[in-house]
């Protein structure tokens, strides 16, 4: 889906700024059984034939919402360096989704404020794609989709041979380069996860 809505940078942007978690997306059991849910359905046909078992679900579930937690503690800490000039199409578009696939878990008002958020997040890394000009090359996905297999053992034929899987697996990892990139450009404390060690 084209972005419509825009973003308006109104605001230098501190990267000393230090952002705290202290709550990680995966501490909510609720949370995370949804995402291993949705991973278990992503990857059904490869645990039952053996090639997955449901340690390599949890792990991917763990990481996943880790990336999550970061991404949304900077969104949330940079809401007041931006202006969004939302459209109208777009929102009611991605509402209408959320309804359609969560609408027994949310209400109109709960999908119309996600939805803002979503379109929100995917603007604010988009321009820290352009800012700090975070690309990947069709090589580094190929790299990555042959360790995949290494690692796993399923299949990436999927991925070789259909444009428009790869094109959306290169945008899932330019996403989530960015999102690396901006875990040390900013000072992100997990103070949380430090006090649980000290224990």
């Amino acid at each position: 889906m084209a972005r419509l809505s825009k973003l308006e940078k109104v605001k230098d942007i501190d990267y000393n700024k230090v952002i705290v978690i202290n709550r990680l997306l995966s501490d909510d059991a609720n949370i995370l059984n949804k995402e291993l849910k949705r991973l278990s359905t992503v990857y059904g046909d490869s645990i039952r034939s053996g090639l997955m078992n449901n340690a390599q679900i949890q792990k991917m579930a763990q990481n996943n919402l880790f990336s999550q937690t970061i991404s949304k503690a900077i969104a949330d800490s940079l809401r007041n360096n931006f202006t969004i000039h939302f459209d109208q199409g777009e929102l009611d578009e991605v509402k209408k989704h959320l309804l359609e696939t969560h609408g027994n878990e949310l209400d109109e008002e709960k999908a119309s404020n996600l939805s803002k958020f979503i379109i929100y997040d995917n603007l604010l890394w988009d321009f820290f794609q352009k800012e700090w000009n975070v690309s990947i090359t069709d090589e580094e996905v190929d790299n990555i989709l042959q360790d995949h297999y290494k690692n796993t053992n399923l299949s990436i034929r999927e991925y070789k041979n259909d444009p428009e899987k790869f094109e959306r697996m290169k945008n899932s990892l330019i996403y989530q380069k960015t999102i690396n990139y901006a875990a040390h450009k900013f000072t992100v404390k997990l103070e949380k996860i430090l006090t649980e060690k000290k224990d």
